[in-house]
């Protein structure tokens, strides 16, 4: 992660003329597996029920005074999703963009080396 910080110039500053302030610079807000206890029908792990079917599920994580940008992990039907919020005074949306697209790429390289057998055909299937 300090590769990310280092890497985007807003953050960098941000940090610095917050310095004094008490602050976070990141929130990660890891809802889990969601459904996982709900007893709904499924149908190949994808929630089903009165004709409807619930594809995906997204989030939008908070972003609090102090804290430029903030991440949320969402995993569903053995699909992660990652979504991101960012504070404007501190990003443009390219920068933003560029901020989530390294984010992503480091969970991708992550996942690519873990010798789990199981997690490295969940991110084959994702690609």
């Amino acid at each position: 992660m300090a590769r990310i910080i280092a890497a985007v110039p807003p953050l960098r500053w941000y940090m610095r003329r917050r310095a004094q302030r008490g602050y976070a610079t990141t929130v990660l807000s890891q809802t889990g597996n969601v459904f996982s206890r709900a007893k709904l029908p499924r149908k190949r792990g994808i929630v089903q029920s009165g004709g409807l079917t619930l594809e995906a599920v997204d989030g939008a994580p908070p972003v609090n005074p102090f804290t430029p940008v903030s991440f949320a992990t969402i995993w569903y039907a053995k699909r992660l999703t990652i979504t991101m919020s960012f504070e404007p005074s501190c990003f443009t949306q390219h920068q933003a963009d560029a901020l989530l697209a390294a984010y992503v790429h480091r969970i991708q390289s992550s996942i690519a080396a873990t010798p789990n057998a199981e997690v490295a055909a969940i991110a084959a299937d994702a690609a």
